[in-house]
């Protein structure tokens, strides 16, 4: 978690870097947080079995800003060593967090009465989900999906628009529309001085992840997505120029691609419009520190030797390849094998651009069923009795070892799970981290 910066909020409002609070204020916000950050260390202690952390709250003293507050909280309770970039990432499903934010609505004040978010309950909330992402050693979180075809839309005056509900998430969260007003993009509004922010759920969401520790990365297209999603609505360059202005406004700090199925985006738009639009991207992004993100089926057909083929012979145009070595049942990740292995993958791409995907509903722990190359052989070393995420760990650094590779020479590996909203209960990141911190 870094220090606060310009525009991140604490205590419902925006605050300029290093701004001085009056000290009732800053023993308030500090307070807040200090008691999430507590109730993240009690559930680590508490899955392992130890002590509570603390009997009851000490007295505590403000600090004479935020800033100083965020480096005491590091020191005292979140000691993140690591830099978020050299963490796991895990997709969240914006539809699926809508049920989240269903949890966070005051649906009437006198003030607002279509409804808005209490700021410290719409806080509780994403703490369920964000605070045991950073517990179990999650950098970056990567919000699924947008689609290329609605680029124009993002740039709406969504308080006037027409109802949307479809595969783009991050539209449908800024427009949709229900009886009697917009349903998720309503007012933030500061507990204290009940003003509202001037941001808007997005937006909020994205600083405050970034204040609890996680940077947002926004995913385009995914399986649900359908050739039309695919298409570009005007002039290739337009609509990177558009896009990278969206990703600086609203705070990602990268952007992926999830190119699934037929290559509908080669299929939907023209080879030089394609390579334009990526292009361009690329250019832009470069002086603004943002990160461009291949996402492909782990087969090399669905990459470099297939219709995809035209993206990874544009240079530089992306920073990491994430590879989906998983189905609905199987997990595809493996050294040797001609059409999903690493060492297939590495006579197209270098080792240092790829990163491995794991599935959590997948029985990593009985390869037998899940692994369709599966041999005794090359188990017969795998430790008895791994749970899922321990057993998805032991099998990423097997296969890295057996591809001549260590952690330190791929980018970290990404993570699917299907319901962010059950995330406080689902231990398979924290195992999977914690086995590679052991074992690495």
């Amino acid at each position: 978690m870094a220090t606060i910066t310009a525009g991140v909020l604490l205590g419902g409002a925006a605050l300029a870097k290093g701004a001085v609070l009056a000290a009732p204020k800053a023993s308030r916000a500090f307070k807040s947080l200090r008691r999430r950050m507590q109730a993240c260390m009690q559930r680590r202690r508490e899955r392992k079995g130890y002590a509570p952390l603390i009997e009851e709250e000490p007295p505590v003293v403000a600090p004479p800003s935020y800033a100083a507050a965020i480096q005491e909280i590091q020191e005292q309770f979140l000691p993140l060593k690591e830099s978020r970039a050299s963490k796991e990432s895990v997709y969240i499903d914006l539809g699926m967090m809508e049920q989240t934010l269903n949890k966070a609505i005051t649906w009437y004040t006198a003030t607002y009465p279509s409804g808005c978010y209490k700021a410290n309950h719409l806080k509780e909330q994403l703490d369920t989900i964000f605070l045991p992402l950073v517990d179990d050693g999650v950098g970056k979180i990567n919000f699924s999906f947008g689609q290329l075809q609605r680029i124009n839309q993002y740039f709406q005056d969504f308080a006037n628009c027409a109802t949307y509900s479809g595969t783009d998430k991050i539209l449908e969260l800024l427009q949709f529309k229900g009886n009697g007003g917009l349903v998720f993009n309503k007012p933030i509004v500061d507990d204290t001085t009940n003003k509202a922010s001037s941001l808007n759920i997005i937006q909020y969401i994205i600083a405050y992840a970034n204040e609890t520790g996680l940077d947002v990365d926004l995913s385009f297209g995914g399986a649900c997505a359908t050739p039309q999603d695919m298409t570009f609505d005007g002039d290739a360059a337009a609509q990177a120029t558009k896009l990278t202005t969206f990703l600086k406004t609203y705070g990602f700090k990268s952007v992926d691609f999830d190119l699934e199925g037929a290559g509908a985006i080669m299929r939907q738009n023209s080879a030089e419009d394609v390579n334009t639009f990526f292009e361009t991207l690329n250019a832009n992004l470069g002086s603004c520190g943002i990160t461009p993100i291949l996402t492909v089926e782990g087969a090399v057909s669905n990459g470099p030797t297939g219709i995809l083929a035209p993206l990874f012979n544009l240079t530089n145009s992306f920073k990491k390849i994430n590879l989906m070595l998983y189905s609905s049942s199987q997990f595809y990740v493996d050294a040797y094998n001609p059409t999903w292995g690493i060492k297939a993958w590495m006579q197209h791409v270098p080792a240092d651009f790829l990163s491995f995907g794991f599935y959590d509903k997948i029985p990593y722990e009985n390869p037998k069923v899940s692994d369709p190359d599966y041999s005794a052989e090359k188990y017969a070393d795998m430790p008895a009795n791994l749970i899922r995420g321990q057993a998805a760990a032991w099998t990423y650094l097997k296969v890295l070892d057996d591809s001549g590779l260590t952690p330190k020479e791929v980018k970290p590996p990404f993570i699917w799970t299907d319901n962010p909203n059950t995330i406080g209960s689902n231990v398979f990141m924290k195992d999977f981290h914690e086995y590679l911190a052991v074992h690495s």
